[in-house]
């Protein structure tokens, strides 16, 4: 029988140091799969109330947001998801400036019939998890 997995957070922004990202707490869903020989797609599912938080965010140390609209979405600097089942936590971490926001606005509800927004990403790098 699988373990169940939490995800406590979701990070995002210009780097890991603190001030420099953003942590979204509200999720619902969040996971990943190999794309063929390399990268990766991940799937986030969001409370709505931080899908405004996310669009504003810096992702670059010149101010570039994740999201264009009518543009080219921006590499994130930093990007990366924490879970955690038995007791233990770890920190999956996206390479830097290798993931992109592909699509973000499906709207969801949830059993409590609150909205949720799914965004999908790509990672065109390396994926690590530690510990």
């Amino acid at each position: 029988m699988a373990v169940p997995v939490a995800v406590t957070k979701v990070e995002i922004g210009v780097s890991a140091t603190e001030g420099q990202h953003l942590d979204l707490v509200g999720i619902e869903y969040a996971g990943d799969r190999q794309m063929g020989s390399g990268g990766w797609e991940i799937t986030v599912r969001i409370n709505e109330d931080e899908y405004p938080a996310l669009f504003l965010q810096d992702v670059q140390t010149d101010g570039k947001k994740a999201v264009v609209p009518g543009g080219e979405n921006n590499p994130i600097g930093y990007f990366a998801i924490t879970e955690s089942a038995e007791g233990k936590t770890r920190t999956i971490t996206y390479e830097s400036g290798k993931t992109y926001v592909a699509r973000a606005s499906n709207m969801l509800m949830n059993e409590e019939e609150k909205y949720i927004v799914e965004i999908k990403l790509i990672c065109i790098g390396t994926r690590t998890a530690s510990p």
